[in-house]
């Protein structure tokens, strides 16, 4: 009986880290399955986010657009380049 349980729980180990090593070679993040421990501080957290956004949206529509294109391209880059054909 306990060889059983025993298998049933290293068959099931096994399946739980085939499955995140596959998100991890796809590139995608692995997040742990758990409940937040307090939902308040969540709502909270999230609530100074939205609120973050918003005044950050204000604030880009009151830049000029030479201000704008600086920002942009300062920020944000270009993906990068893959050349798939050498080998």
């Amino acid at each position: 009986m306990a060889i059983k349980c025993i298998y049933k729980i290293c068959k099931n180990i096994d399946v739980v880290t085939k499955l995140v090593t596959e998100h991890i070679v796809k590139g995608n993040s692995v997040k742990l399955l758990s409940a937040p421990v307090v939902k308040e501080d969540v709502l909270e957290k999230e609530e100074k986010k939205e609120t973050f956004y918003l005044r950050s949206k204000v604030d880009y529509k009151k830049l000029d657009e030479t201000t704008k294109q600086l920002l942009l391209s300062d920020f944000t880059t270009p993906p990068p380049f893959e050349n798939y054909d050498q080998e």
